[in-house]
């Protein structure tokens, strides 16, 4: 069965979250790694005066230059597209960072034309969208009253022992994809006449 399928970006496809960590390394007397950030804020790692650091990351052209796509994450988008899937980027971003995210997506997955900037959504609650299934880092938005069958990119931030429906952890990019492949071969045999 076609699938439509929502996306995250950061920390879900592209590693800004290391990058911010960097960017915050840089500047401050700190040595954070991913490991270190226990919460999806990563304010909440950071001593009080050093919170506004983070803000600051995520508005900076050079943090955004540095951003790569995790290892083997646009591999699986073009095949998930090749497949037939309908896929969706959906972000929470800052206004002005949009434009660079959607203009990065489309140099890096082989997808026609205009498709990115029209199959990208800014949105802060994600249950609200009505996906097959939705792959995130966020377990916030994983969870709740959704219609989707959700994925979370498993992260040191995104640990739970509370069982969730409908709910996969994915370890990477190819574990993700063979979770959605299961998930359009079941969805077929429950569509069959």
């Amino acid at each position: 069965m076609i699938l439509d399928i929502g996306i995250d970006l950061d920390g879900t496809l592209v590693n800004s979250p290391e990058m911010v960590l960097e960017f915050i390394n840089e500047r401050l007397p700190l040595n954070l790694t991913i490991e270190d950030i226990t919460s999806y804020c990563i304010e909440d790692a950071l001593p009080e005066q050093y919170k506004w650091i983070v803000n600051t990351a995520f508005k900076s052209p050079e943090m955004w230059k540095k951003v790569q796509f995790y290892d083997g994450a646009a591999e699986v988008v073009n095949q998930l597209y090749r497949d037939g899937h309908r896929l969706w980027f959906a972000t929470s971003s800052l206004p002005q960072n949009l434009r660079k995210k959607i203009n990065h997506l489309a140099r890096n997955i082989e997808v026609p034309n205009n498709y990115v900037e029209s199959h990208t959504i800014n949105i802060q609650k994600k249950q609200l969208l009505r996906f097959d299934v939705m792959v995130d880092d966020a377990l916030y938005q994983l969870i709740g009253n959704r219609t989707y069958t959700s994925i979370c990119i498993d992260k040191p931030y995104n640990q739970t022992d509370v069982y969730i429906p409908n709910f996969y952890r994915a370890h990477d990019w190819e574990q993700a994809y063979k979770v959605i492949s299961q998930i359009a071969k079941e969805k077929d045999y429950v569509a069959a006449p």
